[in-house]
């Protein structure tokens, strides 16, 4: 039986990437992907920042450095010189928590980081148990902060965003016919009347439209990192997530959020190639596969939930396309489980994970019903 699957299993493979739709779409994301990694970070205008930011490379930011930046900037419109570009990344750090127009010392810095996490979470209406958790966790993050230079492993945690809503169209577009081609050129009896034609057919393109997504989404990473590198060098990876986000309180360097993006993005993945088969054997129909997940993803975008709708709002936090952004480093809102408080971040996955068990069963039901 096995040996049946393999065989169906790389049929399956060759199907998928022999058609001329997905060989165009997938040349068009790679491409897509080295063209983000070369561009520049939103906050340099040229390569001359990024040297000159690496001068300060190490440094702990206390009294004596920010004093020092804001005798040399004297206000913010001082970074447009040439001779303050080192303090590029550092004033951005900085003016996160600024409250004001002027600049801010150092001890105002993390005097204003704690402040604005306690405005956040009241605005996010946490209970007590998930400010205790997160007090335990700001516990944990050393003090002061060392300086690293984060323009372009902040660029690379941006545009982590633009792979996941690449996940969403390569599945939407590349396995909308998975099934639906099948009853498109009218070969769902024949493929139901071969002796591997049902159960052992369902599993092979199940895994074939998986695997086509895991790989080709890791490597449209790979291609962003490496075009990254080749540009600015990806030095910044030890930098805690506070130089981009101050007052986060999860204890995490850029190199382990990247890697919680990765993880969200490949259990996204597998979530969104579920989806897009499970579909395309309910609907028969791949423009109806590809409208109804364009569909939900412009839904959850342009819908703006209240936060004081608390299940609901965190419902649509925990979207990938949401969770994986940045920003989600300042969401503390908790999931609660067995009593205990976990983390979107570690309890995500897990969900993308059975929504898809539950999506490929929903698939093969309908596929089965096909088979009367």
């Amino acid at each position: 039986m096995m040996k049946n699957i393999r065989g169906l299993y790389r049929f399956e493979i060759y199907k998928i990437l022999n058609s001329k739709l997905t060989v165009s779409f997938v040349v068009v994301l790679a491409a897509l992907s080295v063209i983000m990694g070369l561009q520049l970070s939103k906050g340099a205008s040229s390569l001359i920042i990024y040297d000159e930011v690496r001068t300060l490379n190490g440094l702990v930011i206390n009294d004596e450095i920010v004093d020092r930046m804001n005798a040399d900037l004297v206000n913010i419109d001082g970074l447009e010189k040439e001779e303050n570009y080192k303090y590029t990344g550092l004033a951005h750090t900085v003016n996160m928590v600024n409250e004001g127009d002027g600049l801010i010392s150092a001890e105002q810095f993390y005097q204003n980081r704690l402040k604005f996490q306690h405005l956040n979470m009241e605005e996010l209406r946490l209970s007590d148990g998930e400010k205790q958790w997160w007090t335990e966790q700001e516990a944990k993050i050393k003090k002061p902060f060392v300086y690293v230079p984060q323009l372009n492993v902040k660029t690379f945690a941006e545009y982590m965003t633009n792979i996941c809503l690449m996940a969403i169209l390569l599945t939407a577009i590349c396995l909308s016919s998975v099934f639906a081609g099948e009853y498109r050129k009218n070969m769902d009896q024949l493929m139901f009347s071969c002796r591997n034609g049902r159960r052992q057919t369902f599993v092979a393109k199940i895994a074939a439209g998986m695997t086509f997504s895991i790989v080709w989404i890791l490597l449209f990473t790979i291609l962003l990192a490496l075009s990254i590198w080749l540009r600015t060098g990806l030095d910044g990876l030890s930098g805690v997530v506070q130089l981009e986000i101050p007052y986060s309180a999860y204890n995490l360097t850029f190199l382990q959020f990247i890697g919680i993006q990765i993880v969200i993005v490949v259990t996204a993945t597998v979530l969104f190639a579920a989806m897009a088969m499970a579909l395309s054997a309910i609907f028969k129909n791949g423009v109806a596969v590809m409208g109804t997940m364009v569909g939900i993803y412009l839904i959850s975008q342009f819908v703006n939930i209240p936060l004081k709708i608390r299940l609901i709002s965190q419902v649509k936090a925990m979207f990938p396309t949401e969770l994986i952004t940045v920003w989600s480093l300042a969401d503390f809102r908790l999931i609660k489980i067995a009593g205990n408080y976990h983390s979107m971040y570690s309890v995500a996955p897990i969900i993308y994970i059975i929504i898809a068990i539950v999506l490929v069963f929903a698939g093969h039901l309908a596929f089965k019903q096909s088979q009367r």
